[in-house]
């Protein structure tokens, strides 16, 4: 996505100072509350970015990869003394343009302001069986 904002603010030379507000069609349940009031928060904090996240589903410590290794080498087995995380969601991003250039490929880097976004209201529907389950 980033090379794509790069592109398009290239193309339609687009001042360092304005902002770039990105909706992912993806997701069925934004609201129109979210795309009001999020541009607002935007205005109050000192950040140049703001990413949305959601609870993880499964926690990183847990996942092995199909070749048997964990996904992060640990030795914990207690869920309890597992370091806290977050999923990443590009349910509703806004970006200085200024800044674009400073974000890593998934639009965040460690000055963003991450916006927590319910797991209920996360469901992101770019596959067939993403649109099954969610009409089921």
């Amino acid at each position: 996505m980033k090379h794509v904002l790069l592109k398009l603010i290239e193309d339609l030379n687009i001042p360092r100072e304005d902002h770039l507000i990105t909706l992912y069609t993806t997701f069925s349940r934004r609201s129109r509350e979210d795309v009001h009031f999020l541009p607002l928060l935007f205005q109050k904090i000192p950040n140049k970015s703001l990413l949305c996240r959601t609870e993880t589903l499964t926690h990183p410590h847990n996942c092995i990869w199909e070749d048997g290794t964990q996904v992060v080498e640990n030795d914990l087995c207690h869920r309890q003394t597992f370091p806290s995380c977050f999923q990443i969601s590009h349910y509703f991003s806004i970006i200085q343009v200024g800044e674009v250039d400073k974000l890593g490929k998934n639009l965040y880097n460690k000055q963003t302001h991450w916006h927590n976004v319910s797991r209920s209201k996360h469901v992101d529907i770019d596959r067939k069986e993403d649109l099954e389950k969610w009409l089921s």
